[in-house]
C-alpha cells in the first residue's frame, strides 16, 4: 500500500512539472500588455512532497513590484492562493 502511495505521488509530481510547461506557454500567449510577469524556474525540491502536500518554489520575475500574490492552478481550476511575504 505504501509503494502505491509513493507511485501515485511520483505520478502527481511528474504531472505538475509537465503541466507547468504548457501553462507557461499559454500564459505567455494570453498575457495582457501590462500584466505582471509569471513566476520563472518552477521547481519541486527533493523530498518536498508527500501523500497530502507538495511544496513548489520559483524565482520572482524580473518586474515584480506590482505582484502581491500568485494563484496556483491545476487543470484550469485555482487550487491555492500564495501571498508574497517579502520582496
Amino acid at each position: 500500500m505504501k509503494s502505491l502511495k509513493i507511485s501515485i505521488s511520483i505520478i502527481f509530481v511528474a504531472f505538475l512539472v509537465f503541466s507547468q510547461l504548457g501553462a507557461t506557454a499559454l500564459a505567455e500567449k494570453q498575457s495582457a500588455p501590462n500584466a505582471p510577469a509569471s513566476p520563472v524556474n518552477l521547481q519541486i525540491p527533493n523530498l518536498a512532497f508527500d501523500e497530502d502536500s507538495i511544496t513548489l518554489v520559483w524565482d520572482k520575475p524580473e518586474n515584480y513590484r506590482d505582484i502581491v500574490d500568485f494563484n496556483v492552478y491545476m487543470n484550469g481550476k485555482m487550487i491555492q492562493l500564495t501571498l508574497i511575504i517579502s520582496k
